[in-house]
């Protein structure tokens, strides 16, 4: 890294390193969304299937993980 010192030089490659991670998550995120967002439905669905009422099906389902 030209005439950085070491630790300046290391500190760089650090950031350099988690930004690309943090890039490769929010792919991964926007990628799975679709999916996450169908696993909702069907759990949105199912409670309904089962005589639970429209705000109580929304309830359950916000406060649930998105998969359990």
């Amino acid at each position: 890294m030209g005439n950085l010192p070491p630790n300046k030089a290391m500190q760089i490659l650090e950031l350099q390193m988690a930004n690309d991670t943090l890039k490769d998550l929010v792919t991964l995120m926007i990628e799975r969304a679709g999916p996450f967002a169908k696993i909702r439905k069907a759990k949105f669905d199912a409670l309904l299937e089962e005589g639970f009422t429209e705000q109580q099906a929304i309830e359950i389902v916000a406060k649930s993980p998105t998969i359990e």
